[in-house]
């Protein structure tokens, strides 16, 4: 079994006389910055594309982009087209399900 931790913690609780194990990540500067989220299918979102008169041509256009910032670059085609999207929902129901924990406002 591989466990994602970097640390783990024991915490005692005096009053309950319970213990928890707790495991936490460790996040570096040293190649990129670090991110917020891993990309993951759970962390994708949906988008709806207004005006969305794509052509074949269109999508193909917008699928061969392959830079080192696809998606940025795939957004802007689009959005040089008078395009423009907003967002619909999260691809996975326990991604909202944990930021709703986080903050229910957040979406």
């Amino acid at each position: 079994m591989y466990l994602k931790t970097d640390i783990t913690v024991i915490i005692h609780d005096q009053r309950t006389n319970q213990q928890s194990t707790l495991g936490f990540g460790i996040k570096s500067q040293l190649a990129n910055p670090s991110t917020l989220l891993n990309a993951s299918k759970t962390t994708n979102f949906v988008y709806q594309i207004h005006q969305s008169n794509l052509t074949v041509a269109d999508i193909d256009q917008i699928n061969k982009t392959c830079s080192r910032n696809k998606i940025k670059d795939r957004i802007s085609y689009y959005k040089i087209q008078g395009r423009h999207s907003n967002l619909q929902k999260s691809a996975s129901r326990n991604f909202v399900n944990n930021l709703t924990l986080f903050d229910g406002l957040f979406l």
